[in-house]
């Protein structure tokens, strides 16, 4: 537990697995998303509507990808889709789209489309893995399930 603790989140030394990259990127990606609402508010139209919105949009979904990420019971008790890997795959991809919402920026251009890029991957990533554990799962309910009927 105490092991757990002192891991350092965004720090990819001790990185394994495909699915502990992915985690620890996550986390990148969720603090970024989380500060592109005050820049988009800072360095877009404050009294555009749509450009508050969409940087409200960023606040909420970078807090929702670190709290899923964090496994906030709040958040999994509510927002049940995180807690689905499908679902969360599709939620990722989604917030990567959210970036075709900024005006050309110049060489910021070409950031949102790296997280663009990163988050589908992301998201692709938990899509796969979604279908592969559901997949599984049903496997064994059938395995179960026949052994129930033959009586073993």
């Amino acid at each position: 537990m105490k092991e757990a603790l002192t891991k350092d989140k965004f720090s990819f030394k001790d990185v394994n697995t495909v699915e502990e990259a992915v985690l620890k990127l996550n986390y990148i990606i969720g603090l970024i998303v989380l500060l592109l609402g005050p820049f988009n508010l800072i360095f877009g139209s404050i009294l555009s509507l749509t450009n508050l919105l969409s940087s409200i949009y960023y606040i909420l979904f970078g807090m929702m990808i670190l709290s899923a990420n964090m496994k906030i019971s709040y958040v999994e008790d509510h927002f049940k889709f995180l807690s689905n890997k499908i679902g969360r795959g599709i939620f990722t991809i989604y917030i990567g789209t959210l970036y075709f919402n900024f005006k050309d920026s110049g060489v910021l251009q070409v950031v949102f489309w790296v997280l663009f890029l990163v988050l589908s991957f992301i998201g692709l990533y938990y899509i796969y893995e979604g279908l592969k554990s559901s997949k599984t799962e049903k496997d064994a309910q059938l395995e179960a399930s026949v052994t129930t009927i033959r009586g073993i």
